[in-house]
């Protein structure tokens, strides 16, 4: 056994290897718990939510992917994709002035998301607003 075991545990009792095992554990929870905020955690976190959204939205719960989108834009704040989601699921809510704010920010973002420049036209068009962002299809873009 000793011949196995790290240099730093040999000579030491057995019962300790268990406790360390425990402590490693304990440690590596308590930064996850903790809300550890590196920009690859945040990214995978905003992903989730965003892709969580995403099924909301095809299961007809705008609701939900309300939530879920706000969600991923605070942990994702730059991502114009997120705002241009947002958008669509507050246009499905029936929330016009939210999802105008939402398309509005995602051009903001990526003054070439041609998705959200498209939502916002069309929205514009629905609701019988006379400003438009630009010229765009009459379809929902995702």
């Amino acid at each position: 056994m000793e011949e196995s075991c790290p240099a730093l545990l040999r000579g030491r009792p057995r019962r300790l290897v268990p406790r360390l095992s425990v402590l490693v554990a304990v440690f590596v929870v308590g930064i996850v718990d903790a809300g550890c905020q590196s920009p690859p955690v945040l990214a995978w976190q905003g992903a989730r939510h965003y892709a969580e959204g995403n099924d909301a939205l095809d299961r007809d719960e705008p609701r939900r992917a309300i939530q879920e989108f706000e969600r991923a834009a605070e942990l994702i704040p730059h991502a114009s994709e997120i705002r241009n989601h947002l958008g669509l699921a507050y246009w499905a809510a029936g929330e016009p002035k939210p999802a105008r704010a939402a398309f509005e920010e995602a051009l903001e973002l990526d003054c070439e998301n041609e998705a959200a420049r498209i939502n916002l036209n069309r929205l514009a068009d629905a609701y019988g607003e006379t400003e438009q962002a630009g010229r765009g299809a009459a379809h929902v873009k995702r």
